[in-house]
């Protein structure tokens, strides 16, 4: 059947096919644009290099491009290449070289450049100010065959010339293509290497310039820096708001270009129809959606006005349908709507609906295609082949959006489908009928509030909303945070389908299609069938766990049919998520299960999650005839996150002082309420007015719980609910730049603020903090940002007020994680570059989600020193000696009066940053492989301090001498520097290897200690000369020395995968006594089978007593990716001190630069590294102005950069 269609024209222009199209506009409209995904292929040596100047801001000579090109009416033989990603054609120079837009992050009309007004005949792939890298290369090359030839222009290893804000891109390369024939022009995008930098947007400029700078000679392409680079579209004049804004990935904020995006400029030819798009629907239910009608948006994108244009429809799959709508006329430039014959679907499965024309001048846009699920009882708009473009949603505000769907028959709604590209949103989803005018109108149901997750979010309607005839469904944005609310990008937009409105539940709706927003909104309602069983959740395991925690994973099944299901099996498989292997399989059966019930089913094996790592659970039911299979099968991703073992410190997380913050989703569990205890080590990184630790859900008006710091001074802000209120600072303050602990306890009548163990503020309150339903911010308040600039490690809360001796004797304690049952959340920090879900220790599923990191540099090894054990305290009231339990430690107090306890901790390993052998000025020197933390409370007097350290056999050798011994201090949280406290020793025993000194009566406490010594007969015992290792044919080659050993009896070598779990592969004797250097050697010949891509190894050298201490870690790589793994830069921020340790694969010349953020090196270091671990002092930084800096290490013809913070001296 042909139907004919008239577009009736308020004006015929002259004849129907004379136009003047090429004098008027520029040639190149906005409806022949495409984004497509294409090939980038390097030219390498083909073709012929463009000599510049420079590669900053340089114009070559003109260039023959090898053919005649046609642009906007005028035909070149000629280009003339520009260093800042544009070319101008013909043979006259542009009139500046610098030809870029100067305002890195503009946000309107394009300046300089193709927008210079005396600059005609433009073409700009990527307008930016740019600079080469070390190798870059300009080309062009010209292939093959006449008529149909192609010239290619290169701009090859470039990157931002501006570094201000930071560089985003190290090094990007793109081409510009003119093909010869049609005319055509295509940007061809490659692989963009990013910066470390954290990720912010930037500006460039992308399009074509005819004759001027009028808005008809111009046509741009724009996108927002968050979108992808596929998403960019063309748009007619200069820009009005985004240019071509990109930025780099850091912490996924922005995309990377896809190399081989292309953007493609096709011509107004004389003959052109353009099938613009198709609107469809990607899910259509029978018969419910019948009689299905499909539309397509066409235009006349040629100069010719036509006549007796046949569309044509072609449905294939399971339904098949072949049609078409003539078009009488329609004239040149003409946009509109054609409606094909509705057809009736009778079979489920796929159906490929296209849409075309005969071939025209211009083939790429005369077809175009939509996928269509045909099922028995689900919608949805969305071409299930098409990519989610995004998320839309109110920032700041409430709102709804819908969308409409066709409707005949007689059933009801019963579950709801919606996409989210962001979870973690707490909204609604509703059900609207519609008025006489086909607006949204009654609101008929909606769901109670749920929290998003990212992707698929299945919501059961119960009971059933039963439908008469054309409704709406869609998303309820309640809040002011946005929905993120999952679309696909249709332009041009189908009118009255799409409508928003503001605030949430408003009567007053806009079409989407009247503000040109192109928002295909994922959104699928579902109806009732009389066989439907599906998972709507997973409720066990949590998105992260810690390994070791037993689950049963354990999921919600709702019967969404009409029938009552008897005797049904589930299954429930969890998979690797890199290997894709089954790593649990169990099943459960479903004894009966009524209409519209869900229940909560439990799987009776345990899961195994001792193997850290990213698993993928699905569960699933098996009901014979089910007539839905999108809600058959639940699927999360989860991460099980790995426990440092040990006395390891693992790493921290550093807070930019900008827009990082941790957020914590609500849960009774954790809410404040008249009994408990929030305690976390924070290290300081700036002293600012105020920045926010810990709020619950507060605002400066609207007071629940928060924990500032003012300064480096801890204040509490409360309110509880019989109207006391507090707003108090601490007596007591923290240190900048050295770790401070805080713990804020409350068990309904007293309130207390503890810092580093010393109580700061002790004040009466009753009743139970506010009740808020908002989640918990660590670094930043609700409704106002007070951005933290801190380092954050050992996050606690307690559902108890812990005790004072609680406080203090756990400092420094490393928790066992599903330890306590009073612990309820318990965040370590330990996850590690790239990560951002943090996972609860405790083993309640409190995990928290790190939000606007830069998860890169934000990551760092803790300095702060922790034990597996308490501390212990001790009372003093007189001048007697008393020991420290198992601390090796006893201390007096001369002529004292009064009392104060001392708590001690002991900590049976290096101190991490800097050791204590620094205070010393000659060589060789050595430290003691123990060290202490020691605090002091209560107001006792006293003259001075006798300290007694007690250390392992062996450690004291018989030619040792008080001037050699020397004690170390630092404060108690710190990794820098020590300075020192007492030489020589006021005396020492070899006998009972104890080494004591005095300690003055100020300044004493809340100290670490240390002891080094120095001289030729070192008294302390193993130094290691050297540890190292290299790859051969054979396994790992590990070599090491010792420069002294005292009383050693073996070398336990050890290897791990991960550089946190550690096997012993080998015991190897020790010399037991030496002054000279001893070599040692092992040959790992299994590490070559064991598959990995690294490999760790330690040393645990065992005294003939028993004691022990490990050695410096190593790393081996096997693919030969970095030479160098830098372990550690302590501190970052940093003050007056910077040191680095890395681990050498192998010998390199290594080259370290600072570069400030004007691109100027500043400290520049060159050594010569072998392999094993290295150390390096890189002090003289310390005298730098405050700001922000690079590091280059540059080695073997690669480089690393990372990112440095100086702070304020």
């Amino acid at each position: 059947m042909k139907k004919n269609y008239c577009i009736k024209l308020a004006l015929w222009i002259g004849v129907l096919f004379f136009s003047t199209w090429a004098k008027a506009q520029l040639n190149y409209p906005v409806s022949s644009f495409q984004n497509i995904s294409g090939t980038y292929s390097d030219l390498g040596t083909s073709g012929s290099s463009i000599t510049v100047a420079n590669s900053n801001d340089a114009n070559s000579a003109s260039l023959p491009i090898g053919f005649t090109f046609t642009y906007n009416g005028s035909s070149y033989t000629d280009f003339i290449f520009n260093t800042n990603g544009v070319i101008k054609l013909g043979t006259t120079a542009p009139s500046t070289a610098a030809l870029y837009t100067a305002l890195v992050q503009n946000s309107a009309a394009g300046t300089g450049g193709i927008f210079n007004i005396s600059d005609p005949n433009m073409i700009a792939p990527f307008q930016l100010d740019l600079v080469g890298t070390a190798s870059v290369d300009f080309r062009y090359s010209t292939t093959g065959s006449v008529g149909s030839r192609v010239c290619t222009i290169q701009w090859k290893n470039v990157t931002e010339n501006s570094t201000t804000p930071a560089v985003q891109f190290l090094n990007f390369s793109f081409q510009c293509k003119l093909y010869e024939g049609t005319n055509i022009i295509e940007f061809v995008y490659g692989t963009a290497t990013p910066s470390t930098s954290a990720s912010v947007f930037k500006a460039a400029q992308v399009g074509l310039k005819g004759t001027s700078t009028l808005a008809n000679q111009l046509l741009t392409v724009t996108k927002g820096s968050t979108q992808a680079w596929n998403l960019g579209s063309a748009v007619v004049g200069n820009y009005t708001g985004n240019n071509f804004n990109y930025g780099n990935n850091v912490g996924g904020a922005r995309p990377l270009p896809v190399p081989g995006v292309t953007l493609r400029f096709v011509p107004i030819y004389g003959t052109d129809i353009a099938i613009r798009q198709v609107y469809s629907m990607g899910k259509l239910p029978i018969p419910f959606g019948a009689p299905h009608t499909v539309k397509a948006a066409i235009k006349n994108a040629g100069t010719n006005g036509l006549t007796n244009v046949y569309v044509k429809i072609k449905v294939s799959g399971v339904n098949t349908v072949l049609d078409s709508v003539l078009v009488s006329g329609i004239n040149a430039s003409i946009d509109t709507t054609i409606t094909f014959p509705s057809y009736t679907p009778l079979s489920t499965g796929t159906n490929i609906v296209k849409v075309f024309v005969d071939a025209d001048n211009n083939v790429f846009n005369d077809t175009n295609y939509y996928t269509q699920v045909v099922n028995l009882n689900t919608y949805n708009y969305a071409d299930p082949t098409v990519a989610t473009a995004g998320g839309v949603g109110f920032t700041g505000a409430t709102g709804d959006f819908v969308a409409k769907f066709p409707y005949t028959g007689s059933n009801s709604i019963n579950q709801i489908g919606v996409n989210f590209s962001v979870g973690g949103t707490t909204l609604k989803v509703g059900i609207w009928d519609t008025t006489a005018t086909g607006t949204p109108g009654t609101l008929l149901w909606q769901s109670n509030s749920f929290v998003t997750l990212a992707g698929l979010n299945t919501i059961p309607v119960n009971p059933p909303i039963p439908i008469g005839g054309t409704f709406f469904v869609g998303v309820k944005q309640t809040g002011t945070v946005n929905a993120s609310f999952s679309f696909q990008n249709e332009a041009p937009i189908r009118g009255s389908t799409f409508y928003y409105t503001s605030p949430t539940g408003g009567t007053t709706w806009t079409d989407f299609l009247t503000t040109n927003s192109n928002f295909r909104f994922m959104v699928e309602p579902r109806l009732q069938l009389a066989n439907d069983l599906g998972f709507s959740g997973i409720i066990t395991p949590c998105n992260a766990l810690p390994s070791g925690q037993t689950i049963n994973p354990s999921a919600t099944v709702f019967n969404y049919g009409s029938n009552t299901q008897f005797s049904i099996k589930s299954k429930c498989r969890i998979y690797n998520s890199v290997t894709n292997a089954v790593v649990f399989n169990d099943s459960s059966n479903i004894a009966f299960i009524l209409p519209g019930q869900s229940l909560n089913l439990t799987y009776p094996t345990s899961f195994n999650t001792n193997t850290p790592g990213t698993y993928i659970m699905k569960t699933w039911s098996e009901l014979a005839g089910d007539g839905d299979a999108n809600n058959d099968t639940a699927t999360k991703t989860f991460i099980v996150q790995a426990v440092t073992g040990g006395v390891s410190s693992g790493t921290r997380i550093q807070l930019d002082g900008v827009d990082d913050y941790v957020s914590i989703p609500n849960d009774p569990s954790i809410k404040p309420g008249s009994a408990f205890t929030i305690e976390t080590w924070v290290r300081p990184s700036s002293l600012v007015s105020i920045g926010t630790l810990y709020s619950k859900d507060s605002t400066t008006t609207d007071t629940s719980l928060t924990i500032n710091l003012v300064g480096a001074t801890p204040q509490v802000v409360m309110q509880t609910n019989t109207g006391a209120y507090v707003d108090r600072l601490s007596s007591v303050s923290g240190v900048l730049n050295s770790w401070t602990h805080i713990a804020l306890t409350y068990n309904g009548t007293n309130l207390r603020l503890y810092v580093n163990g010393e109580i700061g503020l002790d004040t009466i309150i009753s009743g139970a903090v506010i009740s808020k339903d908002g989640p918990i911010f660590l670094g930043r308040r609700a409704g106002l940002t007070n951005s933290l600039n801190a380092g954050l490690e050992n996050y606690y809360y307690w559902n108890v007020a812990r005790t004072t001796s609680q406080i203090r004797l756990g400092m420094h304690t490393k928790v066992a994680p599903l330890s306590n049952a009073n612990l309820i959340q318990y965040l370590r920090f330990d996850e590690g570059i790239n990560q951002s879900v943090l996972a609860d220790a405790s083993g309640n599923c409190n995990e928290a989600y790190m939000t606007n990191f830069d998860l890169v540099n934000a990551w760092f090894i803790s300095s702060l020193p922790l034990d597996t054990t308490l501390s212990t305290s001790v009372t003093f009231t007189n001048s007697s000696t008393q020991s420290f339990a198992g601390k090796n430690l006893s201390m007096n107090f001369q002529n004292m009066s009064g009392s104060h306890d001392v708590v001690v901790q002991y900590i049976k390993f290096l101190p991490l940053g800097f050791i204590p052998d620094t205070v010393i000025n000659t060589s060789p020197k050595t430290s003691h492989n123990r060290h202490w933390v020691i605090y002091k409370y209560g107001t006792a007097t006293y003259d001075s301090a006798y300290a007694t350290f007690q250390l392992p056999g062996g450690n004291l050798g018989a030619a040792a001498t008080a001037s050699q011994l020397n004690l170390a201090v630092r404060d108690n949280g710190a990794s820098g520097l020590w300075t020192l406290a007492r030489n020589p020793a006021d005396a020492f025993s070899v006998p009972s290897q104890t080494v004591s000194f005095w300690l003055p009566s100020t300044n004493t406490f809340t100290k670490q200690y240390g002891i080094a010594s120095s001289g030729t007969t070192n008294p302390l015992p193993v130094t290691y000369a050297y540890f190292k290792g290299i790859k051969t044919v054979s396994g790992v080659q590990l070599n090491w020395a010792t420069a002294t050993e005292t009383n050693s009896s073996h070398f336990i070598l050890e290897r791990s995968k991960d550089g946190i779990n550690f096997d012993p592969i080998a015991k190897i004797k020790a010399n037991g006594s030496s002054n000279k250097l001893i070599t040692y050697d092992y040959m790992d010949k299994e590490a070559l089978s064991l598959g990995s891509h690294k490999l760790f190894y330690r040393l645990n050298q065992v005294d003939l007593d028993g004691a022990n201490e490990l050695s410096p870690m190593i790393s081996i790589l096997f693919d030969e990716e970095n030479e160098i793994v830098l372990q550690t830069i302590q501190p970052n921020p940093f003050n007056d001190q910077l040191s680095l340790v890395f681990n050498v694969n192998k010998d390199v010349n290594l080259n370290i630069e600072l570069i400030n953020m004007e691109g100027k090196t500043v400290l520049t270091r060159q050594l010569n590294s072998e392999a094993g671990q290295q150390h390096i002092n890189l002090d003289e930084a310390g005298s730098l102005p405050h700001g922000i800096y690079f590091m280059r290490l540059a080695y073997n013809g690669k480089s690393e950069v990372y990112k440095l913070v100086k702070v304020r001296n």
